[in-house]
């Protein structure tokens, strides 16, 4: 139940971590409350930590060796005849 819902959800953090997490939440007697906070903290961390390495990899310059987009031919499709309209009988 709960590996589905983090899925339909995209919650990949919780999906992987709640029960290390939910471990640590009874060997230490934390409140419900608590325990969703810190569950809740880490997949947020781990989203900043995600969003963060995709921009800096989105900005970087490409590896040499890679063409770039302004270096590849765009193929344009030739127009189309369009056909008129039937007419219709009157």
């Amino acid at each position: 139940m709960i590996d589905e819902a983090c899925r339909t959800l995209h919650l990949p953090t919780i999906r992987s971590r709640w029960e290390e997490i939910a471990s640590t939440a009874l060997q230490e007697r934390t409140s419900y409350k608590d325990f969703l906070a810190d569950l809740l903290e880490a997949e947020c961390l781990q989203h900043e930590e995600r969003k963060t390495r995709l921009v800096r990899e989105a900005t970087s310059p490409a590896p040499s060796g890679w063409r770039t987009s302004s270096s590849r031919k765009v193929r344009t499709c030739p127009p189309t005849r369009s056909a008129p309209w039937p007419t219709q009988p009157g």
